[in-house]
């Protein structure tokens, strides 16, 4: 079942008190979720994860200043991203700090295809993307970035203020921090979600940096 999860409540929510549009931005969300460690890695319920971040806009939405006209521009770039080294340790799911969270059947049918692709070519391309409004800048991302990429982007944007948007003109799968490659998770895994080489972040986050100074 697809359904529009907590950022659907928020829209609900926000429409009831006059805010018929709202945009979600799911922001560099690749190392964050809903779950609670306190309460055994369950996670809150799309209802009151909606209600909270909606109590939150609500909140800041008295502050919002209008603007008659503002600057609009966009710019976009096309990375390499490059493959990573695969292990046989790996490939099998063995290696020190690899997750499988999902039936390893999923993975055994699809690896094989993950490692022609790979030999066909060593990168994968990817579509970075800036569009500014104002003196905000969104970053569009194809892909789950993990939230330190995300803070080196909005300082690299300063003074213009940086909104991250992943998962945008295409998915490339989760995209780690180098720290986050050694030390291993679910997100690292090698597989459907997870085939990029560590540095792959990085380049993102360079690609992204060079737009925004090219909007200014």
């Amino acid at each position: 079942m697809i359904d529009a999860g907590y950022p659907g409540v928020v829209a609900g929510r926000l429409g009831k008190h006059g805010w018929p549009a709202t945009l979600f931005l799911n922001g560099a969300s690749g190392n964050v979720h809903t779950a609670d460690p306190a309460a055994g890695g369950k996670s809150l319920s799309a209802e009151t994860v909606g209600a909270l971040l909606a109590q939150d806009a609500q909140s800041a939405l008295k502050d919002v200043a209008y603007h008659a006209a503002v600057v609009l521009d966009a710019v976009s770039t096309t990375v390499e991203l490059p493959y990573r080294r695969v292990t046989e340790a790996e490939l099998t799911g063995a290696v020190r700090g690899a997750q499988r969270f999902i039936d390893p059947a999923i993975y055994e049918c699809r690896i094989p295809a993950i490692l022609e692709t790979m030999q066909a070519r060593s990168t994968h391309r990817a579509e970075v993307q800036a569009l500014a409004i104002g003196d905000r800048v969104i970053v569009g991302v194809p892909g789950e970035l993990f939230v330190e990429h995300g803070l080196q982007i909005k300082e690299a944007a300063y003074p213009a203020h940086a909104l991250i948007a992943t998962c945008t003109n295409g998915r490339v799968g989760n995209i780690p921090t180098a720290a986050a490659s050694r030390r291993g998770g679910y997100e690292t895994t090698f597989g459907p979600s997870s085939m990029l080489a560590p540095e792959a972040g990085n380049l993102i986050v360079d690609s992204a940096a060079d737009l925004i100074r090219r909007l200014r």
